[in-house]
């Protein structure tokens, strides 16, 4: 822009992640200037020339994703004209779920010729049925055949106890008796299948999910520094203090070595070792206790080094306690939040995770999945949008976005697992919701909490 200040001085432009800025003659780009950019050029027919030259052949990963004003060049300018480049999309229109990034979803002219694909090498049979009754227009066949897998429903119809009445949650359980019940459904679950299957938990949104984990706090701080693990403390204490407080508890001198970053033995004399055996007494007890007590203790006994950054809020903490750390929390309040909540949220950011949400996990796949239909989000009404993707409601007048905003998601997350697809539904079912749930699994596969709970499989 042109209040950015004098490119008489830039030398040299390249692009990085993070945001646009300049630094010793060099103008760094954000990523959605590159694609601004990008479309910009493709208006200039030289620009068209040199990149058909260069790119004969353009191939497109999840084209669904893509930038729209990118495709509409594309298409105006090459598939419509027949030249430039040969392109191929590869993707699901119906796994469109990032509109608001401008993704193009579905690409439709006639100069296009559409390939489906037939087999599903992912999913059991029992699966992809119901995947072909939301989806009829795109037959598919599994391509499993030692397994036939399981689809069924567990409602919440047998609480009757009050529900909860704040915005975006109307009618959904409450947090402790939703956290309870799927706390003792995924037991179940883990109990009747094999050791060596994986389970994923999806659910609505980060804010439902930290609820049920227990770090709902410490994520209304943090924000999106916490999934982007920005956090300088909860990099701290996920990084290095929890490795190190499991490489004592299970004598694992190779974690400790390398969590310490260094080659020699820590622990060379009789009163070093005691030092380390004090510490674990120490954080056994802190741990339980607030961030503050397991910093202060990591402070006090010098065996791990800590942080200059870390060191500076530490001094703020002590002498002007007030002062504001993140989100109009003061760092005195942060650091007096339970460390149980730094402890979950490590639990979360694992890469093996048990739990994720519903958006976090397009194009991942997993033996089994629960599919949490819940509360959380007003753009996401399961129980309203889903009926309608099988005409057993019909889409109100000005709702396609909304419902094709479902739909797609809704079909992400019933097409994740490999072996098992658990519907767990917490809010109330009426009948257009209850018969569509029949038709897609049989009556004889929906459960009451209470029924799965007791049931006992042959």
């Amino acid at each position: 822009m042109p209040d950015e200040g004098d490119f008489l001085k830039i030398t040299e432009v390249t692009y990085t992640l993070g945001h646009r800025y300049k630094e010793n003659g060099i103008q760094y780009l954000y990523h959605d200037d590159v694609l601004k950019l990008f479309c910009t050029l493709l208006d200039n027919a030289k620009f068209r020339r040199v990149f058909s030259d260069k790119y004969p052949l353009i191939l497109i990963d999840e084209y669904q994703d893509s930038y729209s004003p990118i495709i509409e060049r594309f298409i105006k300018h090459f598939i419509a004209e027949e030249k430039g480049p040969q392109f191929g999309f590869f993707g699901d229109a119906w796994q469109t779920i990032y509109q608001s990034n401008k993704a193009c979803g579905v690409i439709e002219h006639d100069k296009l010729k559409v390939i489906k694909k037939g087999s599903n090498f992912r999913s059991a049979p029992k699966i992809v049925d119901l995947l072909n009754e939301i989806r009829p227009d795109l037959p598919q066949t599994s391509a499993i055949d030692d397994f036939k897998g399981e689809v069924f429903v567990i409602t919440c119809e047998d609480y009757t106890g009050p529900r909860r009445a704040d915005r975006n949650f109307k009618n959904e359980l409450p947090p402790e008796e939703l956290k309870s019940r799927l706390n003792k459904v995924t037991e179940k679950i883990k109990q009747e299948t094999p050791a060596d299957e994986e389970l994923k938990v999806l659910m609505i949104t980060h804010k439902v999910l930290a609820t049920q984990q227990g770090y709902e706090k410490l994520l209304d701080i943090l924000n999106d520094g916490l999934r982007d693990k920005e956090d300088p403390f909860l990099l701290f204490f996920m990084e290095t203090v929890e490795p190190i407080y499991h490489a004592l508890n299970t004598s694992d001198m190779q974690l400790l070595f390398d969590t310490l970053g260094i080659k020699r033995y820590p622990i060379t004399k009789k009163a070093e070792k005691n030092k380390w055996k004090e510490l674990q007494r120490q954080l056994d007890e802190a741990r339980k206790k607030s961030a503050i007590d397991v910093f202060e203790i990591i402070n006090r006994t010098k065996l791990i080094p800590i942080p200059p950054k870390l060191d500076g809020w530490y001094h703020l903490y002590q002498n002007t306690p007030e002062t504001i750390y993140a989100s109009n929390t003061s760092i005195e309040a942060f650091l007096n939040l339970d460390y149980a909540q730094f402890i979950a949220v490590k639990d979360f950011l694992h890469p093996e995770a048990q739990y994720s949400t519903e958006h976090g996990v397009k194009g991942e796949e997993y033996d089994n999945v629960i599919f949490v239909i819940s509360k959380g989000w007003n753009q996401y009404q399961f129980e309203t949008y889903a009926p309608m993707i099988t005409k057993k409601a019909v889409i109100p007048s000005g709702k396609q976005a909304s419902f094709e905003r479902n739909r797609n998601l809704f079909y992400v997350c019933c097409s994740r697992p490999k072996k098992r697809l658990i519907f767990f539904v917490t809010v109330p079912i009426d009948s257009t919701f209850k018969s569509f749930l029949v038709e897609l699994v049989g009556e004889q596969n929906i459960f009451t909490f209470s029924q799965y709970i007791e049931r006992k499989i042959d």
